[in-house]
């Protein structure tokens, strides 16, 4: 089973590596501009795409789960208006997915794996947008409900 503290840490490293920053810098209190970007990629991947709640991220790097949602909201914004951010996410999140699958293999096929699994499974049909974010109207699937009485019989 994956650890959702070492899933976290290797997003971590993979924004570390591919922004050449330290690890320190995302995980200090310090809001430089660069160091902000690297946080909020973070965050960004850790709970759209790797599906983690918040509060999880938030314990992981020591912040609040409200300080999580901040910056959630500022990386969609980011995405939706930075080409380079956009680039960046959507390499990192198949660093991750490869990190994730070799996790997958190398473990045995128990029940506690299912999660991670079914995760990969639905990272498969993912698009290249965020869970959070404003899909444009073509890739919106509008769907109506109709509930209709129950006969008595």
């Amino acid at each position: 089973m994956i650890d959702q503290g070492r899933l976290i840490a290797q997003v971590v490293l993979r924004v570390c590596e591919l922004r050449r920053c330290q690890a320190n810098s995302i995980l200090a209190p310090r809001r430089h501009k660069e160091a902000m970007y690297n946080r909020m990629l973070v965050y960004l991947i850790a709970h759209d795409y790797c599906q983690l709640s918040y509060s999880a991220i938030g314990r992981v790097l020591n912040r609040d789960h409200t300080t999580v949602i901040h910056g959630v909201k500022r990386a969609i914004g980011e995405y939706e208006n930075n080409a380079d951010f956009l680039k960046d996410y959507i390499q990192l999140t198949q660093e991750v997915r490869l990190w994730m699958e070799q996790q997958l293999s190398t473990t045995s096929t128990s029940p506690s794996n299912s999660f991670h699994s079914q995760l990969l499974r639905s990272t498969e049909t993912l698009s290249t947008y965020p869970r959070t974010c404003r899909v444009p109207s073509y890739g919106q699937i509008q769907m109506a409900y109709s509930v209709s009485p129950v006969p008595n019989n």
